[in-house]
């Protein structure tokens, strides 16, 4: 777990926690140093988020307030690399297989929330009351929340509120064993066109074959 919060920033720079907001832009300046320096040493990393996809709430928003307090290009992280746990879920176990909003309804289904998980509400209301611990807290429960959810997704044994047909028959059809059995059917329907015609053929031949003979033999009699 690699963590980048306001306080643990301004541990180092000894500000007390009464006194971060009042250094807030240098201290979450640092922090975003430190974030971007993390990305600039794993370009070569792919990157699981929760619908981050837009300047309201993702990676451009981060991006956008390090060149603020900065004056400085953050390195990029490349739209290739980056993969929506969400959309994920949405797309392998369809859009109905969790109530909305999605987060707390699959953390219900698949063992409830971390006892320091807080809701959006509950973080903002952290925030003010300066309980930046509690806030770190609930940010590192989500991500072992992530975490532990995608080994799920990969070992199909997430646990969902409803079943979606449409999406297991899209499972089903797009698996290797599927596949392997459309090949065969296909190759057998070869297989049966060509006797097919063969077995069509072989009759009209030795018919043809039979019209020749008895034409050789009546030339030779006559001769």
């Amino acid at each position: 777990m690699h963590s980048f919060s306001i306080h643990l920033v301004a541990e180092i720079k000894k500000i007390t926690r009464d006194e971060i907001h009042n250094h807030n832009d240098e201290i979450e300046a640092t922090m975003l140093e430190d974030f971007y320096q993390f990305i600039q040493n794993h370009q070569d990393c792919y990157w699981l988020h929760w619908n981050m996809s837009n300047i309201n709430f993702g990676f451009e928003t981060i991006e956008h307030r390090y060149r603020v307090l900065t004056e400085k290009q953050p390195p990029k992280v490349e739209d290739s690399k980056k993969h929506n746990l969400s959309s994920i879920i949405t797309e392998k176990f369809g859009k109905k297989s969790f109530d909305l909003p999605r987060m707390p309804s699959i953390m219900a289904c698949n063992g409830g929330p971390h006892r320091d998980n807080l809701i959006g509400a509950e973080e903002a209301e952290a925030f003010k009351r300066k309980e930046y611990l509690k806030l770190h807290k609930s940010t590192m429960a989500k991500v072992y929340f992530f975490q532990s959810i995608y080994q799920k997704v990969q070992s199909n044994k997430l646990k969902t509120i409803r079943s979606n047909l449409p999406a297991k028959l899209n499972r089903l059809v797009e698996s290797l064993p599927s596949k392997l059995l459309a090949l065969v059917a296909v190759l057998y329907s070869v297989w049966q066109l060509s006797y097919s015609a063969y077995t069509t053929i072989e009759p009209q031949n030795k018919e043809i074959d039979s019209e020749q003979v008895t034409e050789t033999n009546k030339k030779i009699n006559k001769d």
